[in-house]
């Protein structure tokens, strides 16, 4: 169960692909230049996010980000490949079994309940992805300065279960406590 749209497990495995794959960008040809980050390229779920990291990462190459696209030497249009979860589970061991009749969370027939799973081998492996690549061109004249790109930075949380005990938990973000 979650309370925000995403678990923090979602969250962490996204924003670390992400730090990873701007990281990977070569951000140095920007330095002393007054820099406008153009944000009306794409927009997709965490582009905010993706976007403030490019920033930081613009600003930490040495670069003077500028509010307005008129006071910048040079223009920079970030992308994203992709940013996205893949999940994948393995599981032997007895299912959770859905049996009718009372339910005695709303103390009412028809509801029913659920067994617990008891697994005998159990892995729930979920890998995070983020493609990220940038231009930056000449505000006045209009050429392509430099690219740099794409690269794509990658997530692991893996949990393993081992007769009921678990989960056993690694990757790069931080584990179930």
């Amino acid at each position: 169960m979650t309370d925000p749209l995403r678990t923090a497990t979602e969250q962490f495995l996204i924003s670390v692909a992400v730090r990873e794959s701007i990281e990977s960008l070569n951000m140095s040809p920007l330095a002393g230049y007054r820099v406008f980050i153009d944000e009306s390229g794409q927009k997709r779920v965490d582009y905010e996010y993706i976007l403030a990291e490019f920033r930081a990462a613009v600003g930490k190459s040495g670069a003077k980000l500028m509010e307005h696209r008129a006071d910048a030497e040079l223009i920079t249009e970030f992308r994203s490949d992709g940013v996205g979860i893949d999940r994948e589970e393995f599981f032997i061991g007895i299912p959770g079994i859905p049996i009718p009749g009372f339910d005695p969370t709303t103390a009412a027939l028809g509801g029913g309940v659920t067994t617990p799973e008891l697994p005998m081998i159990k892995i729930v492996a979920q890998r995070g992805f983020a493609g990220a690549s940038y231009i930056a061109y000449w505000n006045k004249q209009g050429g392509l300065y430099v690219s740099s790109g794409p690269y794509v930075g990658k997530s692991l949380r893996r949990d393993g279960w081992l007769f009921a005990l678990g989960p056993l938990s690694r990757g790069n973000i931080p584990p179930v406590e």
